[in-house]
């Protein structure tokens, strides 16, 4: 799926954050363990990937992709 290529895009990083939060419902707490990353590293991450997703997927929307 389109949205599936675009998350597929991402960094690594923002890709497993995403991931883990949005598809397997993990906490941020969680995510930081499992990642080895702090708390809010996970928030910004999930936060970019999302914009990410959103502004690409609303553009390629608009071509009538």
């Amino acid at each position: 799926s389109l949205v599936k290529q675009i998350v597929d895009a991402l960094s690594e990083k923002q890709r497993s954050c995403m991931q883990l939060r949005d598809f397997e419902g993990k906490s941020y707490k969680e995510i930081a363990e499992i990642l080895e990353i702090s708390e809010e590293q996970v928030k910004v991450n999930i936060f970019r990937a999302r914009q990410t997703v959103k502004q690409k997927y609303l553009k390629l929307d608009n071509y009538g992709l």
